[in-house]
């Protein structure tokens, strides 16, 4: 049967968050919706866990994987939505979600969708509104995109586009920026359709945040190869990480 949304989660030995992810869709499936975890053959319980959610999980699979990219491309291979958007284990959706599906169910013929995100630092929260589809395509034709203006969690593509693209193995991190690029190089500003809520809270302290450098360094690497020039605002970036990482403790330290 088929579906509007494919929600999918790539996980590996991470069992707690994924409870808290399952739960949370578990609030949002109806037969619209079908969900999907893709486990890189973990260690920690997380296969007795799916048989204890079967009844929200739709397709599962355990295996070894070359990476969380790796692991996003083979769900490709089971889902049935129309759209997929892919839910870190952790992470959650707000009631926003439902604004989305709406918007799916009344236009299938918009190439993506996206809305903004709540950062959750543990010990404060900050909400970041989405970008209009507008100032993203501007950014864009003026070559000044220098990285993902939303979170790949709050992203929902076509399917058939991201069976398209996919992402490129060769980034640990930033394959997202690459794919983003490719879904604006192929499409018009009316494809796309963008909400100003917060679709998604997801914590910090992920792959992306724990490694800024490598971050940084493969949106220039990704930057240079698509747009073919480079670009003073990666070495601004580099500077201010520098001092970022100075006082980054003491901003933990105080709570601020």
């Amino acid at each position: 049967m088929s579906k509007i949304i494919s929600i999918v989660t790539v996980c590996y030995n991470c069992k707690d968050d994924l409870i808290r992810t399952i739960e949370n869709v578990r609030g949002l499936k109806n037969s619209d919706i079908e969900y999907i975890v893709i486990d890189g053959n973990s260690t920690d319980g997380t296969q007795v866990l799916i048989e204890d959610y079967r009844d929200v999980i739709d397709s599962f699979i355990s295996e070894k994987d070359f990476g969380i990219y790796d692991a996003m491309n083979k769900s490709l291979n089971f889902i049935k939505g129309d759209y997929v958007v892919y839910l870190n284990a952790g992470d959650l959706f707000t009631d926003s979600f439902s604004m989305v599906l709406d918007i799916l169910k009344r236009n299938s013929t918009l190439k993506a969708v996206w809305g903004g995100h709540i950062l959750d630092y543990k010990y404060k929260k900050t909400t970041l509104l989405s970008k209009s589809v507008s100032d993203v395509m501007e950014s864009f034709n003026n070559k000044k995109l220098f990285g993902m203006p939303v979170c790949h969690q709050s992203l929902f593509i076509r399917s058939d586009l991201m069976k398209k693209y996919k992402y490129d193995t060769a980034y640990k991190i930033c394959a997202d920026y690459k794919l983003f690029l490719n879904l604006l190089s192929d499409s018009f500003s009316h494809e796309f359709k963008s909400i100003s809520n917060p679709i998604c809270l997801f914590e910090m302290g992920g792959v992306s945040d724990l490694n800024r450098s490598l971050l940084f360094s493969e949106y220039e690497s990704i930057y240079v190869s698509y747009f073919k020039k480079k670009s003073v605002h990666f070495k601004i970036i580099k500077l201010r990480e520098i001092l970022y990482s100075k006082i980054r403790p003491l901003f933990r330290a105080l709570n601020l």
